[in-house]
């Protein structure tokens, strides 16, 4: 995950913040399908699953999402003073992620009454967890071009008084 997240995450602002965090959210798709479809048999293609699929065992923020959608944000909310964005950012990012974890627990208790077996349950949940991949990337589809890096590079003075260029500061670049 950190190896396919970096590799992401470095290259966003070149091949489109858009795009990456789409390919981020097809790759919770299949990792979500695979841990959903793969039997004892075939434990081992879990690993890859787990590492290429963005899956995390505690919940929290993985993957490329985090650093490009911040980005983003800062590139398209440019009027917003960024410690009120990025506090309405987390505490719905924490308030969503208890409650996803809230409804999950909930769902496994409510099939297991019905007689589902937990392992059964729990491949239910990853299987819900590979269709919100598909619901995250439609909506990334629907984000305005706005959220793009601006391809100007802003010139800046070097020692010896000879301009280069510098990515802007709200690239991923500049990070």
């Amino acid at each position: 995950d950190l190896g396919v997240s970096l590799w992401l995450t470095s290259r966003a602002d070149q091949l489109g913040r858009k795009r990456c965090l789409m390919v981020g959210a097809f790759l919770k798709v299949f990792g979500g399908g695979m841990f959903a479809v793969v039997d004892d048999k075939n434990s081992w293609m879990l690993f890859p699953a787990g590492v290429i699929g963005v899956i995390s065992s505690t919940g929290g923020e993985i993957g490329p999402f985090l650093p490009i959608e911040q980005a983003a944000l800062t590139q398209a909310m440019k009027r917003v003073e960024p410690a009120t964005l990025f506090a309405w950012y987390n505490s719905l990012g924490y308030i969503s992620q208890a409650f996803g974890a809230l409804c999950c627990g909930w769902i496994v208790a409510l099939l297991q009454s019905f007689g589902w077996t937990h392992h059964a349950s729990l491949r239910l949940m990853v299987a819900i967890y590979g269709v919100l991949g598909a619901v995250m990337a439609a909506c990334y589809h629907l984000l305005s071009p706005a959220i793009e890096c601006t391809p100007a590079l802003t010139p800046t003075p070097t020692a010896a008084g000879t301009p280069t260029t510098q990515p802007p500061p709200h690239s991923l670049a500049a990070a």
